[in-house]
């Protein structure tokens, strides 16, 4: 006769354990029952399989696919392009009315390229890097705005914007401080440059005015300006590239 391992009581017919290997009575058979040490709750065994080809039994483990963004992220679709289009064109009405420099045409165009087309490219370029899907799309009342403004003596550039999308990443402040941050940082940059080029051309000054008057603007902390999700995201990283751009204003403006 065998004796349970549990309550010690003789059993004629034993369970024996699969977990430990002991022999238990019918009323502590269960592994529960005898709180078998061979039992562990909640993790994970692995399942064996037969082999396609074979009757041998092999670990079976369920592959991983993970999702990534891919490296050639950056892409615009054909309507995006034409929405961009649009909205560089009535930027350029509005430039081509403040300066009335119809002589000078090439050079406004140059310039309304540089700071609004590669400012929103910028956008798009760090927010597709981030994992997200990042697409330019034209605003009806911004739009309407920046189009009655070529009459007007109030200017408004406000045609479209980037809209974001998380598609392989989240949502947070760091991130979207870098994508706001990568539109005036381009125009900045280039205005330095082009300031720095006007011996060579003194067209190029225009270029540079553009430049910095878009960096500046954009970085005023308020409302849905890029300013406002920096600051939320670093001050101190905000304060950096404002001074630095209020700098580079008064340079252009006064002494260039």
């Amino acid at each position: 006769m065998v004796k349970c391992s549990r309550c010690g009581r003789e059993v004629a017919l034993p369970f024996k354990c699969k977990y430990c290997g002991k022999y238990f009575c019918v009323e502590h058979h269960l592994p529960e029952k005898h709180d078998c040490p061979g039992l562990q709750r909640g993790t994970w065994k692995p399942v064996l399989m037969p082999s396609r080809y074979s009757l041998e039994y092999s670990e079976y483990k369920e592959p991983v696919v993970r999702i990534r963004p891919s490296p050639r992220a950056f892409s615009f679709s054909k309507g995006e392009a034409v929405d961009l289009l649009i909205a560089t064109a009535l930027v350029a009405l509005v430039y081509l009315s403040l300066y009335r420099w119809f002589i000078f045409v090439p050079t406004i165009l140059l310039s309304v390229f540089t700071a609004f087309v590669l400012h929103e490219i910028a956008h798009k370029y760090v927010a597709q890097s981030l994992g997200f899907g990042a697409r330019f799309r034209l605003d009806r009342t911004g739009l309407l705005l920046t189009a009655v403004s070529i009459i007007l003596p109030i200017k408004v550039i406000a045609p479209g914007y980037v809209s974001v999308i998380p598609l392989f990443a989240s949502y947070d402040r760091g991130k979207i401080g870098k994508i706001a941050v990568a539109g005036p940082l381009t125009n900045l940059i280039l205005a330095l440059i082009f300031i720095s080029l006007v011996r060579t051309n003194v067209l190029l000054y225009l270029a540079a005015r553009i430049n910095i008057d878009v960096a500046i603007f954009n970085l005023i902390p308020f409302g849905v300006l890029d300013g406002r999700k920096v600051l939320d995201w670093d001050t101190r990283i905000w304060a950096t590239v404002f001074i630095i751009t209020v700098l580079a204003w008064f340079f252009i403006v006064f002494f260039a």
